[in-house]
């Protein structure tokens, strides 16, 4: 039998946890990240993949065939859809008709729960200290929760923990459970693209073992054979099985993909500038501090290392670097091989530090007091709240975030004629929406060409206009905080008017279409969402009135309930992008700072613009001031404040 486990560790005994384990505080601490884990999958659904993996499933139950060209779109037809997430999305529509979107909810924490205790059987393999498992465990959640979300992907890490968790377990202690790899595979290559991980995995280890041992492992080899031949059992046969190379490729040859699409940026560049005001901090702050460790592991006990443990690093780690996506990959992969190669320092000051801090009692109550007090501020959202994260806490479905209520009012109205939608709602209106779409979040579906189309719509000067004439649209459906400059171009086209606006989507029609809905009054808007028509006569007060402190919100984010007003931001946004009549968004900004108790920079910061452009300049002052004090290098601000009179 092959093994790659170093001989002083290959038998010992796994240390940390007693015949009791509810003696050892670790114990707790582990729980706790268990806990933390869950309250982090407590999200209600916001993605924007969801609808039309629902309708997917849906279609494909009740037509009894598989999809080839796409069925969503007027605008792409005729291209050929490859729906690689059959099996997911027949299982997501089922569950939804079990349980509703609560039990989709459940089925997802469910899933998290698995790839972290697989994870964590991992590194007990290694014959690491219970302690220092858990607080690799701990990173390891904290950096990936930035992808909690309901998407086949999840089911793609379970698959690839357990894949390596049978190539472990046989490295570690001789155990052979590789019949289960074709069995994986076969699911997996119905599930999503990324079962090329586990032929990845495999050969890793194949390669591994070669230059190990100076032979190959044939049993290996076999059954990594088997999981590939496993891989054509898919409704595109070839097609299917070759998608994950030709996707790729796509994704990293494709700037417009790698510019627009939030979830293929690159990792290490990304940070704070006066475009990006906000992006979450903890989980790439602490993946930037896994990776250095790692590294630092790495080199310390090279000599040590197995050669798969070096190839996993180093390509998870690559991957990891290509986009934000690709985080929890490496996480899940390199893991181990930080508990091993901590494992094996032996620097006289580390191992007193650890004995004398790390792994004593008190450490392992700090980290499960931190655990339920990172709790709280899920329970609150202000964890989310503070970097404007879409995430909120809760079961179900994000009726705000997802269009919901737009749509039906598309329905209820019967506005079943051409629309342009923006690409994040497509899925949804995939799924309840009268009409066939624009455009959704299928990639491969829609095509650089055509993507790229629609993208160049972003830029304003009527680049929408043109967009819409060209596809002879009459309903545009979008979100004004997301593209101001669809707002700026509709504005001024007086053959278009607005006739919806909730917290997060806009309606406009065209000249002609529905004439029997009527244009969104402004006045009448505000006192529906009660706000007063005189609000802006108190505008300098509410500008001086004191807010609270960094220290004194961070404190409250434990104990009190946190919202952000943007329905109050996105309508400001709509209307500020009337630029003959700025101030018609003043209300809007002033209930918003208001309402949160003047908490939000970024409203003062539009506000600043608003009042500079209508000549307002010592309330646009104030609004400087406001921002300056919090972010003192803020580039706008500063630039507005050097220009005032």
């Amino acid at each position: 039998m092959i093994s790659n486990a170093s001989s002083n560790t290959a038998t010992a005994p796994p240390t940390g946890l007693s015949q009791s384990p509810f003696a050892n505080p670790w114990f707790y601490a582990l729980l706790s990240c268990f806990l933390l884990l869950i309250f982090l999958g407590i999200r209600l659904i916001f993605d924007s993949d969801l609808g039309f993996h629902l309708r997917g499933g849906q279609w494909m139950l009740q037509n009894h065939r598989f999809f080839t060209t796409d069925m969503y779109t007027y605008t792409v037809s005729d291209h050929p859809y490859l729906d690689i997430h059959w099996l997911y999305q027949i299982f997501l529509y089922l569950a939804y008709q079990v349980g509703g979107y609560s039990l989709l909810s459940i089925l997802n924490i469910a899933f998290l729960i698995a790839v972290f205790f697989f994870t964590f059987r991992r590194l007990r393999l290694t014959n690491a200290p219970l302690w220092m498992c858990v607080i690799l465990l701990g990173m390891a959640l904290l950096s990936s929760e930035i992808r909690f979300r309901l998407r086949p992907e999840n089911v793609s890490w379970l698959l690839m923990a357990i894949t390596l968790w049978v190539l472990e377990l046989r490295s570690f202690q001789n155990r052979n459970l590789l019949y289960l790899l074709p069995l994986i595979h076969l699911v997996w290559v119905n599930i999503e693209g990324l079962f090329a991980i586990g032929w990845a995995l495999m050969t890793i280890y194949l390669v591994s073992s070669y230059i190990h041992n100076r032979k190959i492992d044939f049993q290996l080899l076999k059954y990594s054979a088997l999981s590939v031949a496993a891989c054509f059992i898919n409704p595109n046969f070839l097609q299917g099985t070759v998608f994950p190379f030709t996707q790729f490729y796509m994704i990293s040859t494709s700037n417009i993909f790698q510019q627009m699409v939030g979830e293929f940026q690159p990792t290490w560049t990304l940070a704070s500038n006066d475009q990006i005001y906000f992006w979450p901090r903890l989980p790439l702050l602490t993946y930037k501090v896994f990776s250095i460790f790692l590294l630092v592991l790495i080199l310390a006990t090279f000599k040590r290392r197995k050669t798969h443990e070096i190839l996993l690093s180093l390509s998870f780690f690559y991957l990891s670097t290509t986009s934000l996506r690709n985080i929890p990959l490496f996480l899940l992969a390199s893991g181990p091989v930080a508990a091993a190669g901590w494992r094996d320092l032996e620097w006289g000051w580390l191992l007193k530090f650890q004995r004398s801090v790390l792994s004593r009692p008190a450490m392992a109550w700090t980290l499960t007091f931190c655990s339920l007090l990172f709790c709280l501020r899920l329970v609150t959202n202000a964890y989310y709240i503070s970097d404007r994260r879409e995430e909120h806490f809760g079961l179900g479905l994000d009726s705000k975030r997802q269009p919901v209520r737009a749509t039906e009012y598309l329905t209820d109205n019967h506005l079943n004629g051409r629309i342009l939608n923006l690409d994040q709602y497509g899925g949804w209106l995939d799924w309840k929406g009268p009409q066939k779409i624009f455009v959704d979040g299928r990639l491969e579906v829609m095509g650089e060409k055509f993507f790229s189309e629609y993208i160049t719509s972003f830029n304003g000067n009527g680049a929408l206009l043109r967009l819409a004439e060209k596809y002879n649209t009459e309903i545009i459906f979008f979100n004004p905080a997301m593209v101001p400059n669809w707002a700026a171009d509709l504005w001024r086209a007086p053959d278009w008017r607005l006739i919806y606006l909730d917290d997060y989507t806009a309606i406009f029609l065209k000249k002609g279409y529905a004439p029997g809905t009527p244009a969104l009054d402004r006045d009448h808007l505000l006192r529906e969402w009660g706000i007063p028509l005189d609000i802006a006569d108190s505008a300098t007060s509410i500008l001086q009135a004191p807010y609270p402190s960094a220290f004194q919100i961070w404190l409250q984010g434990f104990v009190q309930p946190q919202s952000y007003p943007e329905g109050l931001y996105t309508a400001a946004t709509s209307f500020y992008s009337q630029s003959e009549k700025p101030l018609d968004s003043e209300s809007f900004y002033l209930q918003g700072i208001q309402q949160s108790d003047g908490k939000y920079f970024e409203f003062y910061l539009d506000l600043s613009g608003v009042y500079y452009t209508a000549g307002e300049y010592e309330k646009s002052k104030l609004c400087v001031e406001r921002v300056l004090k919090e972010i003192p290098t803020n580039t706008r601000a500063r630039e507005i404040l050097a220009h005032l009179p």
